[in-house]
């Protein structure tokens, strides 16, 4: 029996939806990890750190004023920068509680290049729509 739930695509792009990679939010995700165990008093604070970087990066990369500004700068730098020893690193953070660094910073780049895209194509409408 067929389903109907993908009517009308074949069946490679059946399986490319299979692989796609799914898009969490910061707030659901540091949600499930604090769920599921105890996390000693140190951990607390680097996971605190880890979604406080999360939710700046995404709240200020439109900012603008200068504060705002500032505040996605430092946070966009501290989760690129790699190869850090310092114990509050991002990359330090991560290893730490037992993330992929590199997986979840590549996950905050795709999401700082679609939501640049699309505020790109937004711009690019309204700019059409003033020039007429």
């Amino acid at each position: 029996m067929e389903s109907t739930e993908y009517t009308g695509a074949g069946e490679g792009e059946k399986v490319a939806l299979f692989f796609q990679p799914d898009f969490v939010l910061p707030a659901q995700y540091f949600e499930t990890i604090r769920g599921k165990a105890y996390l000693e008093p140190e951990k607390r604070l680097m996971l605190a750190i880890l979604q406080d970087a999360a939710d700046c990066f995404q709240k200020y990369m439109f900012a603008r004023n200068d504060r705002g500004r500032a505040i996605f700068d430092q946070t966009e730098q501290w989760i690129t920068e790699e190869n850090n020893d310092w114990l509050f690193s991002f990359e330090s953070i991560c290893e730490c509680l037992g993330f992929d660094p590199e997986y979840i910073r590549k996950g905050l780049l795709l999401w700082k290049n679609s939501h640049l895209t699309q505020q790109g194509s937004g711009m690019s409408q309204r700019s059409e729509v003033q020039c007429h």
